[in-house]
């Protein structure tokens, strides 16, 4: 299964991802966020209420968008 891909758009982190579950920390071990535990809604999308980093479906339109006009950024 493929894994999460990692994206800047317009400076907001977004993360696609095979998954309808995911998991939040900030990224930034001791500097990041309690873990927060999202599922992806009806749309295939959902944004952490810590950092505003917004989790797309890998199956999506926006996951499509995401990767046309996206920078990509290492995990």
């Amino acid at each position: 299964m493929a894994e999460e891909e990692f994206f800047l758009v317009e400076d907001r982190e977004v993360v696609i991802t095979p998954h309808m579950h995911v998991c939040c920390d900030g990224g930034n071990g001791l500097l990041g966020h309690p873990a927060e535990y999202m599922t992806l809604g009806e749309e295939g999308v959902t944004t952490c209420k810590y950092c505003g980093r917004r989790y797309v479906n890998a199956g999506t339109e926006e996951a499509r968008e995401v990767r046309q006009l996206g920078q990509r950024q290492a995990a």
